[in-house]
């Protein structure tokens, strides 16, 4: 018989052992007993992976490969009649008289191979088979919602220390989720199976643990997982303001679709709230519904999730009330109506100006607590001084900074200098303004030259300084400035006055060293005011004042002197005569608050010329108190109505009355007044036999004149200043004045 080749292959030696009373049918073997023996019946010979059943309705099928000849045997394959491989770790075979036990290593098909040393018949022979039973792992979860799939391990061992063979294990990985039970998990009977399980999040309970020998299929196994908790400190500080009610929602998730909420947790004021009941390694994130509402700024520690771990979490709220910066203003001296600009600034963009007047204030609200706020204000004519600055917003409440303004003020100096006359008592008033912000100081006095400083005088006012005795009689006032007037910054001002006294220049005026009996006329000139003052005996009193005049350099003039004539004028030192015109003049010099006084006496020449003053008065009609008529009578003297009638150009004058109204308005304002009343005396004068030289021909062209004018009799209004015939007029007239005072001849 030739060898099967499914028996190729080395073979192990056999452990031979008698088994008395033949091949065994039945009863325990192997590893602690929980081996069976099963007896096969094959019909011997050289078979080549034959099949065999039990003998006896055990429910296994072996397949098996020998070769009688050659002393080897296998087992191909060994199953149950479900189709379970199975177990077996021994053989016995053979004769009857011999029955060869052989053990190895309990495995599944195929054996090891026998090496049968002598020709045994294996038409029959046992096998030491462990049953196979069946368990299963059922998962149920507790407390979590989770569709999750758990890790489970299963390790069954089939051993025993009664006996030396190998141990036989099994071990399964499971994945389960809630509510789902295992397949059939195939062990040999007598196993004992330990699971474990390591679920993060939860607590584990496995019933039962182990479980074994198991001898019967069937058992079940619970692994339970109940949900670990955890809980949630939330703490609210509340900074300032009153206690305020604070609701949270608390939202947590986790990667496996688990999810926790707990809304509205109150909490007032400050204080804590502990949220449990939380599956553990959720994230939560929990929010304030009130948060950086209501007047606070809300700052939340952890800032994101919290992951809640199997110590619990914890999260806090700080809610800080907003607090106020109130800016107040106080003003010392200056106008009530004078407002201010200040600024503020905070920081993080919060800046701003309050425009306030004094006892003013402005509140900037709903600020963040903490900041800090610097506060500016320029204010010129003022210096500014802050209660607090910079300033810290507190928490709930209000802080302020008083920004006080004190109006800076300065002084005035007015000077006085007085020159000439006796020391007076000089008064000024002050009055400035500006901005709508006013000054007065009235009633201030310096005697003499001297100075005084007005103090208190807010800057960069205006002010005006005006003296009550300016230009009074007989002084000459100089304000510097011209206008008195300065504006008053930090360094302060000042006015200055200069009083000047005027001096006062008479002419007593003497005739032959009596009164006189002509009329003299006398003109001032010059000085700082470029004066022309006239004066005329017989016409202003004698002695003839020139009035106050300015200190200066000026000249007085005796106007016409009769040829003939001397003025005691021509003998001061250097005094100056004209010929052609008879003027007499002198130039000098007064001096502040001096009186210049001079006597000057004309010493007249014979001749038989009348002035215009003696036809005046020598006549019928003129009414004078000398008796002239009278005396006429008696010395022969003529009358003005004896040589009448007298033409003046186209004028006559035929009666009395117009001679002495001619006669009457000499006045040089309108030149051909003074011209007619000297044409009249001249002519008057040539018909009592008084002409002499060329007087003829003056007294020719003087009519020209007066035709050409169209003079028509005093009062006349015809050689004003700026009349062509102005100049020909004075010198005709003053030329006939000389004649008719005796001075040509």
């Amino acid at each position: 018989m030739s060898s099967s080749a499914a028996l190729a292959g080395p073979g192990i030696s056999p452990t031979i052992a008698d088994v008395p009373g033949g091949i065994p049918a039945q009863g325990d073997c192997g590893v602690g007993g929980f081996g069976e023996y099963v007896k096969f019946t094959t019909g011997g010979g050289t078979v080549d992976n034959a099949a065999a059943t039990t003998t006896g309705g055990k429910p296994y099928i072996a397949r098996y490969s020998q070769d009688e000849g050659a002393g080897l045997f296998r087992v191909e394959s060994l199953v149950d009649t479900s189709g379970n491989v199975v177990f077996f770790n021994e053989i016995v075979g053979g004769v009857a008289s011999l029955n060869p036990l052989w053990r190895f290593t309990p495995t599944t098909a195929p054996s090891p191979t026998l090496d049968v040393t002598s020709n045994n018949n294996f038409s029959q022979w046992a096998l030491c088979v462990y049953e196979n039973v069946d368990l299963q792992v059922r998962k149920v979860v507790v407390g979590s919602p989770t569709t999750q799939a758990f890790s489970i391990s299963v390790s069954c061992v089939l051993d025993s220390s009664t006996d030396s063979l190998p141990a036989i294990t099994n071990n399964f990985s499971l994945s389960l989720a809630n509510g789902q039970t295992s397949a059939q998990l195939t062990v040999p009977k007598g196993s004992v199976c330990t699971t474990t399980e390591t679920a993060a999040g939860f607590s584990t309970s496995i019933s039962p643990s182990p479980l074994g020998p198991i001898t019967a299929s069937g058992s079940l196994v619970t692994v339970t997982n109940t949900r670990l908790t955890a809980s949630l400190t939330i703490t609210k500080s509340q900074v300032g303001g009153t206690a305020g009610s604070w609701t949270f929602d608390v939202n947590c998730t986790g990667s496996n679709g688990e999810s926790f909420q707990q809304l509205n947790v109150p909490i007032t004021g400050s204080g804590t709230a502990t949220v449990s009941g939380i599956p553990t390694g959720l994230s939560c994130t929990v929010t304030e519904d009130q948060a950086n509402s209501g007047g606070f700024d809300t700052a939340v520690s952890p800032s994101g999730a919290i992951t809640v771990g199997s110590t619990g979490g914890a999260v806090t709220f700080t809610n800080t009330a907003r607090g106020a910066l109130k800016i107040s203003k106080v003003n010392v001296g200056g106008p009530a109506a004078a407002t201010f600009s200040i600024s503020y600034d905070c920081g993080f963009g919060i800046t701003g100006t309050a425009v306030l007047s004094g006892g003013a204030s402005a509140t900037i609200g709903n600020l963040p607590a903490g900041l800090t706020c610097t506060v500016t204000e320029t204010a010129t004519g003022y210096t500014t001084s802050f209660s607090v600055n910079p300033a810290v917003i507190p928490a709930g409440g209000t802080v302020e900074v008083v920004v006080t303004n004190t109006r800076s003020t300065t002084s005035l100096t007015i000077t006085k200098s007085q020159v000439g006359g006796a020391a007076a008592v000089w008064t000024f008033n002050v009055s400035c303004s500006g901005g709508g912000e006013t000054f007065t100081r009235n009633g201030v006095t310096i005697t003499g030259s001297g100075s005084t400083t007005v103090t208190g005088i807010p800057t960069g006012l205006s002010c005006t300084v005006t003296e009550v005795e300016a230009n009074s009689t007989g002084w000459d006032t100089v304000v510097t400035p011209s206008n008195g007037t300065v504006n008053v910054g930090t360094s302060g001002g000042a006015v200055s006055f200069t009083n000047t006294a005027r001096a006062r220049i008479t002419v007593t005026k003497t005739e032959n060293g009596g009164a006189p009996t002509r009329q003299y006329t006398f003109r001032l000139t010059g000085g700082p005011s470029n004066v022309s003052i006239s004066r005329t005996t017989l016409v202003d009193p004698n002695p003839l004042d020139f009035g106050l005049v300015k200190p200066g350099s000026y000249t007085l003039c005796e106007l016409a002197v009769p040829a003939g004539t001397t003025s005691s004028l021509s003998t001061l030192p250097g005094a100056t005569e004209d010929a052609t015109t008879g003027n007499v003049c002198l130039t000098f010099t007064v001096t502040a608050g001096t009186t210049v006084s001079f006597n000057i006496d004309n010493q007249l020449a014979s001749g038989g010329q009348r002035t215009i003053g003696y036809w005046r008065n020598w006549n019928t009609c003129s009414g004078s108190n000398g008796n002239q008529i009278a005396n006429a009578a008696a010395t022969g003297k003529t009358l003005l109505d004896q040589v009448l009638p007298i033409s003046l150009g186209s004028y006559t004058v035929d009666t009395c009355a117009k001679g002495v109204s001619v006669l009457s308005n000499p006045a040089a304002r309108y030149a051909e007044n003074q011209l007619a009343a000297q044409l009249l005396a001249a002519k008057a004068n040539v018909k009592v036999g008084a002409a002499c030289g060329t007087i003829t021909t003056t007294i020719a062209n003087a009519d020209a004149l007066l035709t050409l004018i169209g003079y028509a009799g005093p009062p006349s209004s015809k050689i004003g200043n700026n009349h062509p015939q102005r100049a020909t007029a004075l010198s005709l007239a003053s030329t006939l004045d000389r004649f008719n005072n005796g001075l040509l001849c």
